[in-house]
């Protein structure tokens, strides 16, 4: 899981100087099992489920205590100040975590708004699978930059390195922050 450098809290775009923290929010967090990490995207202020998930939170609570959130985020039960609504921001987020039973990788992709929420479980397929969260999603699409990789993998996924995963990264965020204003290059 990566991050960039920047957020957007409080209505103000953010550059940190320290990587994947903006003014002391981690936008990624490494479960003290180390068995999960939590990416969060979108106004950090509206993930205040975040400080009650660690540090000893099972693989279940997390992800309970995130559909909680995401349910009493969503107002339907407020229409009449929904109909005045003339924007929103949509926050997401991703959970990836190792499931010692089953022995399997999943990862848990969430999105939420005032207006709308989803969630979906994936499980590992013996591929790799790329998720992406935030600002830079669009872009990331837009630029092609999954089918760059695709024939890598498929062809040599037994030959895929730390270290050549992390450099594909650096390069990702340094091509979708040089088209994407709201999103920095540093990873």
């Amino acid at each position: 899981m990566a991050a960039d450098d920047k957020a957007f809290a409080g209505g103000y775009n953010m550059e940190s100087p320290k990587s994947n923290a903006v003014y002391d929010f981690n936008k990624i967090t490494l479960h003290a099992n180390k068995n999960l990490a939590l990416g969060m995207a979108g106004n950090t202020q509206d993930h205040y489920y975040h400080s009650t998930l660690f540090p000893n939170t099972s693989i279940d609570e997390v992800i309970l205590k995130i559909r909680k959130h995401m349910e009493n985020y969503f107002r339907v039960h407020n229409r009449p100040s929904l109909s005045k609504l003339e924007s929103f921001d949509v926050n997401d987020g991703i959970v990836s975590f190792y499931d010692k039973d089953m022995e399997s990788y999943f990862t848990y992709t969430f999105l939420f708004s005032p207006v709308h929420n989803q969630n979906r479980l994936h499980r590992a397929k013996g591929n790799v699978q790329i998720f992406t969260s935030g600002s830079g999603s669009k872009t990331y699409e837009e630029l092609k930059i999954k089918a760059e990789i695709k024939p890598y993998i498929v062809s040599s996924a037994e030959e895929i390195t730390l270290e050549f995963c992390i450099q594909w990264i650096k390069d990702v965020f340094l091509k979708v922050g040089a088209n994407d204003v709201t999103c920095g290059s540093n990873v």
